[in-house]
């Protein structure tokens, strides 16, 4: 007998999976802008929480189901609570990060963590995508990319230019662009519907405000971003977001290395000119950014493009 109705499980989980998401970039701001004070504190609780909720309702859908997938997903989620005893005990051994540590991002309980919840994400987009509910797909689909993309960020932001630890320079934009191109392109084509990558853009600047208006330790002197106005922002992930909804008819490349384009100019010219004194950056850092940019939206279209190509094939050969 079935307790909970399926439809209602799937749209609670898909909502468990956010608070976790958000958590992690509540996590992501507490951990910079106040430090590491115990384990029992307040972006916990909403990834702990979402995580517990998204566990019951797998394994309620286990239950009711019988799919294995739900299994993979209870299974994948219930690495994250076992990850809390190793974090505490890894913070015991050595100690609390600086946030000059990419150890703050790499240690290995946060490694483990966020793989989880990234491949949670993913088997239950794929669930999505079988279920043929399309008002669920669209939206949710969307959601739960937005939230990949939030989980994606965090985990490479040692990467990221502007970031606290930059370990490639300027030329760690290219491993930005290529991760905001692939899922755009994967909102575009996968959950397709009416400004799909616009909508996936919006739902994950939701999420990045709040990781972007951290500040070192409580020191507004020295937020992440240098005082980067959220416009910036936003409009840096609209708009390459819109091109890729309005550019279905123009080849997979181009859509892919415009948006790039777009992206790195408007973040990196706007931000050069809003950032404080101590954080602005040269021209050629610039153009590094703008070359690694390029770089990584042609091979985000490169590997969506053989994605693509594959899943006709497998398309194809199930019809024959």
């Amino acid at each position: 007998m079935k307790i909970i109705n399926k439809t209602f499980s799937i749209h609670a989980l898909a909502f468990a999976l956010v608070v976790t998401a958000f958590g992690a970039s509540f996590d992501a701001w507490w951990h910079v802008s106040q430090g590491r004070e115990s384990f029992f504190v307040l972006p916990h609780l909403f990834i702990y929480g979402g995580v517990i909720a998204s566990l019951l309702f797998s394994l309620l859908l286990a239950k009711n189901t019988h799919q294995k997938i739900w299994k993979w997903i209870f299974g994948t989620l219930l690495v994250i609570p076992l990850t809390a005893p190793f974090d505490e005990l890894w913070h015991r051994i050595f100690g609390v990060e600086r946030i000059e540590s990419v150890l703050i991002v790499w240690s290995p309980p946060h490694i483990a963590l966020f793989g989880a919840a990234i491949l949670a994400v993913i088997l239950f987009m794929k669930v999505l995508k079988q279920e043929g509910n399309i008002v669920s797909e669209r939206i949710l689909g969307n959601l739960m990319l937005a939230s990949l993309f939030n989980l994606f960020f965090i985990i490479l932001v040692p990467f990221f230019p502007l970031g606290p630890h930059h370990i490639l320079g300027f030329w760690g934009a290219g491993i930005t662009a290529f991760t905001f191109v692939s899922i755009a392109l994967t909102a575009s084509y996968i959950f397709p519907g009416v400004a799909a990558a616009t909508t996936t853009a919006f739902f994950f600047i939701l999420f990045h405000t709040v990781v972007a208006d951290a500040n070192l330790y409580g020191n507004v002197a020295s937020k992440i971003y240098g005082h980067l106005p959220n416009w910036v922002l936003i409009l840096s992930y609209a708009i390459p977001a819109v091109w890729i909804d309005i550019s279905k008819k123009i080849p997979l490349f181009l859509r892919g290395v415009v948006a790039s384009i777009l992206w790195s100019v408007i973040f990196f010219w706007f931000a050069n000119t809003y950032l404080g004194a101590d954080y602005t950056f040269s021209s050629n850092d610039f153009y590094q950014a703008l070359m690694s940019s390029i770089l990584g939206g042609f091979l985000a279209a490169l590997f969506f493009h053989r994605i693509e190509r594959n899943l006709k094939r497998l398309r194809l050969n199930r019809s024959n």
